[in-house]
């Protein structure tokens, strides 16, 4: 196994851990009928956790099908606010994905 994809796991442990605390949170918010505060900062925080597993599936995406891409160059996984923006971002992103394995830009979409 690559370190990426222990990375990955260790990352979606640590967020099912988060979520059942978010989970215990809401159930004691519901009882008390008050949201604490310190909840929006954990529900964050796993997003931010998830945010992250994306990124590394976007870097081995680009390392398995763009072999033009240059490593100074900064790029995310592919949340975008519309398709104009996600075609632009793609093929400035992930250069030659789209010749290479247009099944996964399918997926990405």
């Amino acid at each position: 196994m690559s370190s990426r994809q222990g990375d990955i796991r260790a990352i979606l442990e640590k967020v099912n851990l988060q979520v059942a605390h978010i989970e215990e949170g809401y159930n004691k918010s519901l009882l008390a009928q008050a949201i604490d505060p310190a909840m929006r900062i954990d529900m964050k925080n796993a997003l931010e956790n998830l945010r992250s597993v994306l990124d590394y599936i976007a870097c081995d995406i680009r390392a398995r099908f763009c072999p033009t891409y240059s490593l100074q160059d900064r790029f995310y996984f592919p949340i975008l606010p519309d398709k104009a923006t996600f075609d632009k971002k793609m093929d400035q992103w992930f250069p030659g994905l789209r010749q290479a394995a247009p099944a996964v830009v399918t997926l990405l979409e």
